[in-house]
């Protein structure tokens, strides 16, 4: 999906031109985060043969084409959500046909001095070897760039090897800076700009913003677009139907407090381990979403703050469409989610019931808030405790292993209603207005060409 930015028009002359140097700042980023493992030689290899489309056969194209376009959107051979390595769908005679192709007709290889034939069989692991570069790695290239400078409305955030540059949403705002101001009264500290979410596909919480101290900006074409294309018709599918539509009228509330509640407040690192620190913040966000001052905020209506608990559950539900293939679950955002569908079930917070040969989860308001705090408190002191065999036990005995029927109920019930189960969102490209070679302005355009904008990005590489 392509998003557009019709607020870039209405920001300063100079702050558009801050963004398009930002921006520009960030295709140098992108650059450095991909060079890690074989990925930019896999990746110059594709860019070549993809810029010679004519020569390459016709019934292997769209395959290369859909192999690039997954390293693209990805960022690299490994899947974001679960690190594993992607499997191309053309074997490793295609792809030297193709190359062999693409030089013949003058593609550019990137290979100074060396012959492609060396080039290939060096990649022929790294494209198709699954033991090779199996997993992403934890740690990934940093630019050695300096960030540039930008003036509000804008806001600039390096996360994870690239820069996001986000206009900051005034009415959405208002509400979650006042969240963190309470926050902070209470002497809750809150985090530094780590909580932005890359995909649209990232699970159970595909929330696009970020939040500062003191304030918070969201990217909310992203969110408002990826709810209407897959939420919204997540939670018709698979929401209990009495429910249903009061859920949809309350999906914009609770997706602001999801992201307040849990980024602002919520999040919170010791460092020790990845699952403990996300069930924690989904806890905290579930036990604060009770608090009436809430409603004060303007971040919950009183419906909406009734209705908290059954949307957690429904999204725990829409959650294990996301589930690898097997019987073990390795992500930590996933494990985080089972440890809290085994515990809240466990306290009768959440019960299975059927209707017309589908299955939903209720939930039961009281019992999901003690629940909250009871799982929060035991998180808590394994913390404080450092307390490592304890959590690794907790983790392996209720987080890792999941139900396949419950995944394939689910992936099938949203197949059947025609929703996707990843949603790949493309912000609008920033494009500097010239006159005589010179940048006088910029402007936002949204992606029209998909395959395009990859090798004009990955042209940099």
């Amino acid at each position: 999906m392509a998003l557009d930015a019709p607020a870039f028009a209405q920001l300063s002359h100079d702050q558009r031109l801050d963004a398009l140097r930002a921006s520009q700042t960030a295709a140098a980023m992108d650059a450095a985060a991909m060079d890690y493992g074989h990925t930019l030689g896999i990746v110059r290899m594709l860019r070549a043969i993809l810029s010679r489309p004519a020569v390459v056969p016709p019934q292997l194209l769209p395959r290369i084409r859909d192999f690039a376009r997954a390293v693209y959107l990805n960022r690299g051979v490994h899947d974001v959500e679960t690190r594993r390595k992607l499997v191309p769908p053309f074997s490793m005679a295609e792809l030297r046909i193709a190359a062999l192709a693409a030089q013949a007709a003058g593609a550019d290889f990137a290979l100074p001095g060396a012959k492609l034939e060396f080039a290939l069989r060096a990649l022929e692991g790294p494209f198709f070897d699954p033991r090779v570069d199996p997993q992403r790695p934890r740690s990934e290239p940093r630019s050695s760039e300096p960030l540039p400078e930008a003036a509000a409305p804008l806001e600039l955030v390096p996360f994870s090897g690239r820069l996001f540059i986000g206009i900051a949403d005034e009415e959405r705002s208002h509400p979650l800076a006042a969240l963190a101001q309470l926050s902070a009264s209470q002497n809750r500290p809150v985090p530094a700009a780590e909580a932005l979410q890359l995909t649209g596909g990232a699970g159970p919480l595909p929330a696009f913003g970020f939040a500062l101290p003191g304030r918070v900006a969201l990217f909310a074409a992203a969110a408002d677009a990826l709810d209407k294309v897959r939420t919204a018709g997540a939670l018709s599918a698979l929401a209990d139907p009495a429910l249903a539509s009061d859920l949809l009228r309350c999906l914009p509330q609770h997706r602001l407090a999801q992201l307040a509640l849990r980024e602002v407040i919520g999040r919170q690192s010791e460092g020790l381990d990845a699952t403990l620190d996300e069930a924690r913040a989904d806890l905290v966000a579930h036990v604060l979403a009770a608090d009436p001052r809430l409603r004060e905020l303007g971040l919950l209506s009183a419906r909406c703050q009734q209705l908290w608990p059954q949307f957690a559950a429904t999204l725990w539900f829409l959650s294990q469409a996301h589930l690898p293939s097997g019987e073990r679950i390795e992500e930590e955002r996933q494990r985080a989610t089972q440890l809290e569908l085994w515990w809240f079930t466990g306290k009768g917070a959440l019960s299975e019931r059927h209707e017309a040969g589908r299955r939903f989860l209720s939930a039961d308001p009281a019992r999901f808030q003690k629940a909250a705090s009871e799982l929060l408190a035991l998180l808590q002191d394994i913390a404080a405790s450092r307390d490592l065999v304890r959590l690794r036990d907790l983790l392996e005995s209720h987080a890792s292993k999941l139900d396949a029927q419950w995944r394939n109920d689910v992936i099938a019930r949203l197949r059947a209603a025609g929703i996707p189960r990843r949603v790949a969102l493309l912000p609008p490209r920033l494009e500097p207005v010239l006159i005589e070679g010179k940048e006088i302005d910029a402007q936002a355009r949204p992606v029209e060409d998909f395959d395009a904008g990859i090798l004009r990005e990955w042209a940099a590489f």
